[in-house]
């Protein structure tokens, strides 16, 4: 059985307060962000958002450039391999936080675990803003948290999963595009060109979630 966490009020007050921004730079006026829990608008947006979860958009760079985390904005990124194993996730996860300004923490996450109860339990009981999946094998875990945590946004990075639900958004790019943990990898133990995307992948994410329109799949240039 599903059950809906709800989100952090900082999120709530996030999203407002973003909304708002988006409005004034669609109008042609400036907005400030990333401080006093406002997010910095996207300048520029010219494809219609995904609005079924699993559709895909390849929006312009313009509209995730200045994406920047709120004040207190948290992220918990897991990975299946520990810090100083994978040179590749390692400064994906450093491009998380320096891109966005957000407090960012890693947790490492088996990549099997039990048929029943949530493998993210540990990581939700923080109640992060954003919760970031890099690696293949944790394809399946994502799926199942996700599923059972429908107030709870998620962010795939360099994957996407085969069933997706509007609380998950996907970040892709060619190469990186995976719906299962067992498909042939380009890299081995790793993701092809994560490194070079994750700040590009975690500013459309938070572009998303500022514009309410998680659940696609967004094909980076």
């Amino acid at each position: 059985m599903s059950s809906t966490r709800t989100r952090p009020s900082r999120v709530a007050r996030f999203h407002s307060a973003a909304v708002f921004a988006l409005a004034l730079a669609l109008t042609g006026c400036s907005g400030t962000g990333g401080t006093d829990g406002v997010l910095t608008a996207p300048t520029g947006r010219t494809d219609a958002a995904p609005s079924v979860p699993g559709a895909t958009s390849t929006p312009e760079p313009a509209s995730w450039a200045d994406a920047v985390a709120p004040e207190g904005f948290t992220v918990a990124v897991v990975t299946a391999v520990a810090q100083g194993t994978d040179p590749e996730i390692d400064a994906a996860v450093d491009a998380i936080g320096a891109r966005t300004g957000a407090a960012v923490s890693r947790t490492v996450v088996p990549p099997g675990g039990a048929d029943t109860g949530d493998p993210l339990t540990d990581v939700l009981a923080g109640s992060p803003d954003l919760v970031v999946v890099l690696g293949l094998e944790l394809l399946d875990v994502a799926d199942r948290s996700s599923a059972s945590n429908l107030g709870q946004q998620f962010l795939i990075i360099g994957a996407q999963l085969p069933e997706p639900t509007a609380n998950v958004t996907a970040v892709v790019w060619p190469g990186a595009t995976a719906r299962r943990a067992d498909e042939p990898r380009a890299v081995p133990n790793g993701l092809p060109g994560v490194a070079a995307h994750a700040g590009d992948a975690i500013q459309a994410g938070l572009a998303a979630l500022i514009a309410d329109t998680t659940g696609g799949v967004i094909v980076l240039p």
